[in-house]
């Protein structure tokens, strides 16, 4: 199973007004862009902590063949794109799976795509990355949409990079993110992938 991002998010769930906000640097806007690039990396820390999109991005999943049941991997599914769920079939040719043949489960932790009832996945042909899903994922396309917790969890770590741009060792415990930001994320993360 191996996972691409098509699509990145259009906004972060973090506006650099709140990051400099919650820095106290109303001051001056010296630090915008470096400020900005810490609101994207803090949120791609959490993502990949919780193995969860936060605002819409849509993401491609390959698999070598079918499953029972396919559980999309990035959380908070708000579709699957019919036209790019495909197969390589016995030709070698890439072909849509016919809607008919699935249900998609949008309202689980983990979105996931099964068997409509009495249906059978097509035969695929036997090789690597033989079907296609793309899908978009996220808890929607406002900054707001995304857990209070979670927007929280961005503001503590950009704080600590902004003030400590380097890690900090304090006898022999390298502090690298900081435990409160951890907390904050630790409910959202998804562990069955």
């Amino acid at each position: 199973m191996i996972s691409t991002l098509v699509t990145a998010p259009v906004i972060e769930p973090v506006t650099l007004d709140e990051a400099r906000q919650h820095l106290r640097v109303d001051d001056h806007h010296d630090d915008d862009q470096y400020i900005s690039t810490l609101v994207t990396v803090a949120r791609e820390w959490i993502e990949t902590f919780t193995h969860r999109a936060l605002n819409t991005q849509t993401w491609n999943l390959f698999l070598d063949r079918f499953p029972t049941e396919i559980r999309l991997p990035k959380g908070s599914l708000q579709s699957v794109t019919e036209a790019a769920f495909t197969y390589v079939d016995t030709d070698g040719d890439a072909t849509q799976v016919p809607t008919a043949t699935y249900t998609v489960d949008t309202d689980s932790t983990l979105g996931r795509i099964y068997l409509a009832y009495n249906q059978s996945w097509p035969t695929i042909r036997d090789q690597e990355k033989a079907i296609q899903v793309q899908y978009v994922a996220g808890y929607g396309d406002a900054a707001a949409d995304v857990p209070a917790p979670l927007r929280q969890a961005i503001l503590i770590m950009i704080g600590q990079w902004y003030e400590m741009r380097e890690p900090v060792i304090t006898g022999t415990i390298v502090t690298k993110v900081p435990w409160a930001a951890e907390s904050l994320a630790y409910p959202y993360r998804l562990f069955s992938l």
